[in-house]
């Protein structure tokens, strides 16, 4: 029975080793894809601001438009 335990024991601690390496090559992926996602952020997020600019640009220019449509039909009647 000692040779048993020996042989669950060491099971047991080879099962920790595999388990410790799978663990730590789960985190070297997560490391990667944190890695990949920050840099999508940073490429996507100057394309957001540019497109929030253009619409606030485009919304004040349509505003403007009617104001000036409205007092140039004023002036006209």
């Amino acid at each position: 029975t000692t040779s048993h335990t020996y042989e669950l024991v060491h099971d047991v601690q080879s099962n920790q080793e595999g388990l410790s390496l799978r663990m730590t090559a789960m985190e070297y992926q997560l490391a990667d894809i944190n890695r990949e996602l920050s840099a999508l952020v940073e490429f996507l997020r100057p394309n957001r601001i540019l497109k929030n600019a253009s619409l606030t640009a485009s919304g004040i220019i349509t505003s403007n438009d009617s104001i000036v449509r409205k007092n140039f039909n004023a002036v006209e009647s």
